[in-house]
């Protein structure tokens, strides 16, 4: 087995993101340091922003919870395989829910300013010259969902960590 070079490390603190580059041929980990929370991943080509990872096309070629051995592909017209799993040793991925936003919080719950998915993206991916039209919905990782009997959908509390 190759020894991998670690090029950066970060501890995201919750309702924080942060952009990286990440090449072909590099491994990204995600882990859940305290339990708890989801990662929202969004992914895009930094060679075309045009080009992202897209959930509807993971979802059809993988099911609502992709897991080791599955891709996260790009949006049509390219349906490219962007990123592949590796390894999971927590089985609670999610591609069926849509980012949270300030909308939702507030028509739901009554909220005017909470901290959501959509703006921490948003903030996130400006480096890259990406504005807020460019978020697209997550990978949701570490997030329990089912569809229930009914077609009904559901988000359960996770209990990893």
């Amino acid at each position: 087995m190759t020894r991998r070079e670690l090029i950066a490390e970060w501890t995201l603190q919750p309702g924080t993101g942060k952009a990286i580059e990440v090449k072909a041929g590099q491994i990204l980990r995600i882990e859940q340091v305290e339990g708890g929370q989801c990662v929202d991943f969004n992914a895009f080509n930094l060679h075309d922003y045009k080009e992202f990872m897209h959930c509807g096309r993971t979802r059809t070629v993988h099911g609502f919870n992709p897991t080791v051995g599955t891709f996260m592909w790009s949006a049509p017209p390219r349906e490219r395989a962007m990123f592949f799993i590796l390894a999971d040793t927590v089985r609670q991925n999610d591609v069926l829910f849509p980012r949270c936003s300030a909308y939702v919080y507030e028509s739901t719950y009554g909220f005017q300013s909470h901290t959501n998915c959509h703006d921490i993206q948003a903030e996130a991916q400006r480096e890259y010259g990406l504005t807020p039209d460019d978020v697209h919905d997550s990978f949701n990782f570490f997030m329990v969902t089912e569809v229930q009997t009914g077609g009904t959908v559901r988000i359960s509390r996770q209990d990893t960590g």
